[in-house]
């Protein structure tokens, strides 16, 4: 009977992660934001020692950038001297944010760091007690992009008790990512390996069990698409059973919070119905992205006026200086009946051309000057669909306010 082995599988920590669209935040949180990443490095290297795992697996995007900064680099040789002076041995491979042929600065890593080098699948040994225990098959980027099928290339050896495959790309046709390194379920179920450990995929999935085939996620949120906690998977081996434990690595939390404000008609009420919400989130460190539904038209006449915002701001002010702090980072409200559904639009030819306007948006020529200004667009992601229609239900429902919502204002 071959003994239990223990070991964390870790990917996507994406150290140095420049936090696009967050600059917005004042300069205190937006630092902590930007040392998130190495907080959860940090953290990983605490949970190692503290678990006494045999090994850490980190599957691919170590770093967020293929020129990587000295500072991230260096955090990360630190990260595995601490490591090497407990013996615990780190097996690494690079995907497709830090490829290899980027990779030209060269560290003198410990010994207890394995990296694949080569973008041809290879089996590293990892011997317990002078046994050998554990084949760990893998391979790095060599490129930014691996089109094909790497699975066919894994060939485990059946001579050693446990298999291990790292394997950074997606599953079928990932609508969450690019298309990298491109695999199916069935690819990995016929291979003789006892543990898939993937990377690439930000959102942590248990894809199948016997053979288990995981995603961890990444180690840090880093925007509004990568929502709660997020860490590593700490697993425990055996010839019977696979114990899988998540454990959370985050130093800050992104969330989602919808509050329904019915029954709210003055800033007062609604200050405190946001008040009391916040307060029931066990989260030390969170920036959180606002839905207020089902406003009434007083507060939604307010918040096209912009008082809403200066709500938010006031809630915001409050936080800063903490060491435990939320900080609402955008707020969107959704009226209880909007003005493009009531009669006083829908009879108007203007008013209908305009709205129908809305939905013949070329977005090409509307991001084009801001998304190529040389500053700028080290600062923005792409747009996906759901932030588009977003964008264009807040601008239709602002330009109906402007010419509709006012004049009923200003009648009542």
């Amino acid at each position: 009977m071959s003994e239990k082995i223990k070991f964390i599988h870790s990917a996507d920590l994406h150290l140095d992660s420049p936090f696009k669209g967050m600059s917005t935040l004042p300069d205190s949180l937006y630092q902590e934001l930007k040392n998130s990443t190495f907080a959860a490095l940090e953290n990983l290297v605490q949970l190692a020692i503290e678990e006494r795992v045999d090994f850490v697996l980190i599957v691919g995007d170590l770093f967020d950038q293929s020129v990587k900064s000295i500072y991230a680099e260096m955090q990360f040789l630190i990260a595995c001297q601490k490591l090497n002076n407990v013996n615990i041995p780190v097996y690494l491979s690079y995907g497709n944010h830090d490829y290899l042929k980027a990779n030209t600065r060269v560290l003198n890593y410990p010994s207890n760091v394995h990296i694949f080098e080569s973008d041809q699948v290879e089996c590293k040994i990892f011997s317990k007690n002078g046994q050998q225990l554990v084949g760990i098959n893998g391979f790095s980027y060599l490129e930014r992009a691996v089109l094909e099928n790497k699975t066919a290339d894994y060939q485990p050896d059946q001579e050693l008790p446990y298999q291990i495959g790292m394997l950074h790309g997606s599953i079928s046709q990932s609508a969450d990512h690019d298309y990298y390194a491109p695999f199916h379920l069935s690819d990995l179920q016929t291979k003789n390996i006892d543990y898939w450990a993937l990377g690439h995929i930000h959102k942590r999935t248990i894809l199948h069990r016997e053979p288990t085939i995981v995603y961890p996620g990444n180690t840090q949120g880093r925007s509004s698409k990568e929502l709660g906690e997020k860490g590593c998977y700490l697993v425990e081996l055996d010839p019977i059973d696979t114990k899988l434990t998540f454990k959370p690595l985050h130093d800050i939390q992104f969330e989602q919070i919808t509050i329904d404000i019915s029954d709210c008609d003055q800033l007062d009420l609604l200050y405190d119905k946001i008040s009391d919400q916040l307060a029931r989130l066990k989260v030390p460190k969170s920036i959180i992205f606002l839905t207020l539904t089902d406003a009434p038209s007083k507060l939604v006449s307010l918040y096209h006026k912009g008082e809403i915002n200066e709500l938010i701001e006031l809630l915001n002010e409050q936080q800063q200086g903490k060491a435990s702090w939320t900080w609402i980072q955008s707020v969107k409200l959704e009226q209880q009946s909007p003005s493009r559904e009531t009669g006083s639009t829908t009879h108007d030819p203007f008013i209908n051309q305009l709205i129908n306007g809305f939905e013949d948006i070329d977005w090409q020529e509307a991001r084009h000057d801001l998304w190529q200004h040389r500053q700028a667009k080290r600062f923005l992601s792409e747009l996906t669909e759901e932030e588009k229609r977003s964008l264009v239900n807040e601008a239709r429902d602002l330009a109906l306010y402007h010419l509709v919502g006012m004049n009923d204002d200003e009648d009542k």
